[in-house]
């Protein structure tokens, strides 16, 4: 991050924040989000998404991703049992698949930001949960670690931001990179996937620009089957 960053980079960690007392203030149930509105596109309908947080973010954080997505038409599910989302990444992975499982859902596109993006990695490598999913759209994700873990973190919750970057299921990846990222210093480039440099800047910028969020909706029906 060069240092006419540092400043925009605070401004980021303050919207960080202000999501999360937002998130604990807002009431809306976890169901609301899967009924698409009346009239909504039929192509839309059709495409469910996923939506996976990072580490120390409930699924609230990324509610202006989560209803801009379903005001397209998306039916949106989210992931209440990962709490603050500070499991490792296979158990993570059950929370995934017992939505999948529990609605029966198919053609399923995966939109994980930062820790969210490696659990949808890992759902896109299970034979059992792969035939359902179309594919992973990730936001900041640290496919190659962050210089903000030290390596004796590895032994805790954070050591999911040391990750062995495995090729498996990257080809059904669109990895978003942000023109900084205070966070995931090693960046969110990810060998054999789409990789896609955004103009927004910031580790939690993206999830609440408009803009990204088009983007991601478009991607949603290129890699829906």
């Amino acid at each position: 991050m060069e240092a006419r960053d540092a400043g925009p980079a605070l401004v980021d960690w303050g919207r960080a924040l202000w999501r999360r007392v937002a998130g604990v203030l807002d009431r809306t149930p976890p169901e609301a989000l899967a009924i698409v509105p009346a009239g909504a596109d039929a192509a839309c309908a059709a495409r469910p998404v996923v939506m996976i947080p990072g580490v120390l973010e409930p699924w609230r954080f990324l509610l202006p991703l989560a209803r801009s997505l379903r005001a397209a038409g998306h039916p949106v599910y989210v992931l209440p049992a990962l709490g603050w989302n500070l499991r490792a990444i296979e158990p993570s992975v059950r929370a995934v698949a017992d939505v999948l499982i529990a609605h029966d859902l198919q053609n399923v596109t995966l939109v994980g930001h930062s820790k969210g993006g490696l659990i949808a990695q890992s759902a896109l490598r299970d034979p059992a949960l792969a035939p359902r999913l179309a594919g992973g759209i990730t936001t900041c994700t640290p496919w190659h670690g962050t210089a903000l873990v030290p390596n004796w973190a590895e032994r805790t919750p954070f050591g999911m931001f040391r990750p062995q970057p495995s090729p498996e299921g990257t080809d059904r990846i669109v990895s978003l990179s942000p023109r900084y990222d205070q966070v995931v210093t090693g960046g969110s480039h990810l060998e054999g996937a789409t990789n896609i440099q955004l103009g927004v800047g910031g580790h939690f910028g993206p999830t609440m620009d408009p803009g990204v969020h088009r983007l991601i909706h478009r991607w949603v029906h290129s890699l829906a089957r």
